[in-house]
């Protein structure tokens, strides 16, 4: 009898085990070899074990538990696909290094001239910021690209490069260098083109553009997985949890429409961009094929119809005021006394 009873013992402790088992192999199949124990770790440098409960009976038998693995994979995904925001600490340290160079330059124009502690502004145009009367006359079409490298000052380059180098490096990270590049490009040429189209008059510069392009792209897949079934059960925790601190640095980006030589129909132009780029992007993840291609034609419907429409009002319907066309003699009537041209190339 007792054999048989330590024999049905380990028949249900082999079972139990066995169970688990399969949990855990179900688990690291359905989120790759992340799961892997031994020397390969996680893809940040830290062994899954690490992240285990260390009073589980299981983590001290060292049984990994599913959960235990979900739990895991899920902070994985938050933190990101890449380790390191490349593109966002590139294009801050080409952004610094122009300005630093335009205040070498140009020299730094005083306060009732710009207020941001920057160069003096005819730098805007002449550095490849937005000039509507050149892109339609001229056909610059660089200057959809080109303003996003350029600042008003250091006010203003501070606060973009930090939002840039938190949340916009967090995204790059999340999303993958090309999709950022694709979302941050096209919504600074959105940015620029509304611009162009409700404040033609007016020189501008900033990544703020596309910096709302990016938040915009964020709001879609915040939208998505909130609206929709996605695959994966990770995909789920980028959603309304996240948006509180979203909206803080949004709303400060926002407030830069304010200030000189920054406009918010560029703005609202970056974000829109980004907002019908974001729904073609992470409409992927959603189960429904129907539901899934609705929202992702949907997406790709505004994105090209809302360039294409731009692009068509822009050079058939707006007309620039020509004394843009020189910027030098632009801001001398404008600043009558004092103004240096300092910038010109020629």
């Amino acid at each position: 009898t007792m054999g048989a009873s330590t024999l049905a013992n380990s028949t249900m402790g082999a079972s139990t085990f066995d169970t688990r088992y399969a949990k855990s192999t179900d688990a690291s199949e359905a989120y790759g070899s992340e799961f892997d124990s031994g020397t390969q770790g996680s893809p940040h440098g830290r062994p899954p074990a690490a992240l285990f409960k260390g009073n589980s009976p299981d983590s001290a038998a060292g049984i990994f538990r599913a959960e235990d693995m979900v739990d895991w994979a899920h902070e994985e995904y938050i933190r990101g696909n890449q380790k390191v925001g490349v593109l966002s600490i590139i294009i801050s340290a080409v952004q610094l290094l122009i300005l630093t160079l335009q205040l070498s330059m140009c020299g730094v124009a005083p306060l009732d001239v710009n207020p941001m502690v920057g160069p003096y502004p005819d730098a805007i145009s002449e550095w490849g910021g937005k000039n509507a009367y050149l892109i339609v006359e001229d056909f610059q079409l660089w200057r959809f690209i080109t303003p996003t490298f350029l600042h008003v000052g250091v006010l203003h380059l501070l606060v973009n490069v930090a939002i840039q180098l938190e949340a916009s490096a967090n995204f790059e990270r999340e999303w993958g260098s090309f999709t950022w590049l694709f979302v941050y490009l096209f919504s600074e040429a959105g940015c620029i083109a509304s611009s162009c189209i409700f404040d033609a008059d007016l020189y501008a510069v900033g990544s703020s553009g596309a910096l709302m392009g990016l938040f915009g792209a964020k709001f879609a897949q915040i939208t998505c997985n909130t609206a929709f079934d996605v695959e994966a059960p990770h995909d789920k925790g980028v959603k309304l949890s996240h948006v509180t601190g979203l909206f803080g640095m949004f709303a400060v980006l926002f407030c830069l429409s304010f200030i000189t030589f920054v406009d918010w129909s560029g703005h609202v132009g970056g974000l829109a961009a980004g907002y019908f780029a974001g729904m073609m992007f992470f409409s992927r993840p959603i189960i429904s094929t129907c539901e899934r291609i609705l929202w992702g034609g949907v997406g790709w419907i505004l994105f090209i119809g809302s360039f294409a429409g731009a692009f068509y009002w822009l050079f058939s319907e707006v007309e620039p005021d020509s004394d843009l066309a020189d910027p030098c003699s632009y801001f001398r009537t404008l600043f009558a006394e004092g103004y240096n041209c300092e910038c010109l190339w020629d």
